[in-house]
């Protein structure tokens, strides 16, 4: 009998095939455009449906599959059932993705010829250039954030250390995006700018470059849940990257967050991730520096005087706090 992980690393490469063929038999070329716009949507949306019963932590595995109750690999974030399905789905989205973002560069640049998109509106074949980049650049956040834990703080790495089922809000917002998106590429195709998608492409480059940085820089003093008790390997850490800035994985990820609904061309999405996004930070940033103030009551707040939180209008309170004692 097939375990849950084999079924699904089966399902995955299935629907794929079965979508290509399905392309490659169309009868018309609306009905191939078709087609392959589904198959994109599809595979995310499957993809995260996929994710949210099988690693929500509040999931009772037993309504939906009852034996893997039963089953260490799947009981908690810590069994390799989980960990290795959740890697199998994120790997065949950014191998799927990539290849296919390849193929239609090939084809813009006149490297190669795609039947299927002979006589498409090239504004709609720029807007899925920036999907298929869009899905490339978040699975790599995902697989890296699992990675550089897994690497640097072992001791806390977990099938949630991907950070998927991170909150309701952040799988509702991808959505709310993923709905503007397409919304645009069935309307408004014309409604786009390169020159705004490569400022996003640029702002989520560098977001995944400062928040994998500090992640290493920090090591095993890095966690994705703000740490109440301060552990015995817990350091102030102020070399590298945390010398200018004191927050850096929260700066990369607020950059990177609303560079991805630029480089999509979502004008609505752009201002509510920014906007949501600042007010979460503006919430917990404060939060986390008055508990560093108590774990490094005599280092921090000289550390927060020569550093920068890098998050537009979010400013330290470390220096008030001081006053008050």
């Amino acid at each position: 009998m097939r375990s849950p992980t084999n079924r699904i690393c089966i399902l995955m490469p299935c629907w794929a095939a079965s979508s290509s063929w399905a392309i490659s038999n169309a009868t018309s070329l609306r009905h191939c455009v078709h087609l392959f716009v589904v198959f994109l949507a599809a595979s995310k949306l499957q993809a995260a449906i996929i994710a949210f019963f099988l690693f929500k932590s509040t999931t009772d595995f037993s309504v939906y599959v009852p034996h893997l109750a039963l089953n260490d690999l799947f009981a908690c974030g810590k069994g390799l059932g989980r960990t290795a399905t959740l890697a199998c789905i994120l790997g065949l989205i950014l191998g799927t993705n990539f290849t296919l973002i390849v193929l239609l560069g090939m084809h813009s640049f006149g490297l190669g010829t795609i039947s299927l998109l002979d006589g498409v509106d090239p504004g709609r074949i720029l807007l899925l250039q920036q999907w298929l980049a869009y899905v490339v650049l978040l699975s790599i956040f995902h697989i890296a954030e699992f990675f550089v834990t897994a690497i640097w703080n072992p001791s806390v790495t977990s099938a949630d250390s991907f950070v998927v089922n991170q909150s309701l809000a952040y799988t509702g917002a991808a959505l709310v995006s993923w709905v503007e998106f397409w919304a645009r590429f069935a309307f408004f195709p014309s409604a786009n700018s390169t020159f705004l998608s490569g400022i996003g492409l640029g702002l989520v480059l560098m977001g995944q470059a400062c928040r994998t940085l500090a992640m290493v820089t920090c090591g095993q003093s890095f966690n994705h849940l703000i740490q109440i008790a301060k552990k015995s390997n817990h350091d102030l850490v102020t070399q590298g990257i945390y010398r200018f800035l004191r927050h850096p994985s929260y700066f990369g990820f607020y950059w990177w967050s609303v560079g991805t609904q630029l480089l999509l061309g979502n004008p609505i999405c752009t201002v509510c991730y920014a906007v949501a996004s600042w007010y979460f930070f503006k919430r917990r940033i404060p939060y986390e520096e008055m508990t560093l103030m108590r774990h490094f009551p005599d280092e921090y707040p000289q550390y927060a005087q020569t550093s920068w939180i890098g998050i537009p209008f979010i400013w330290s309170s470390t220096s008030e706090a001081k006053k008050d004692e």
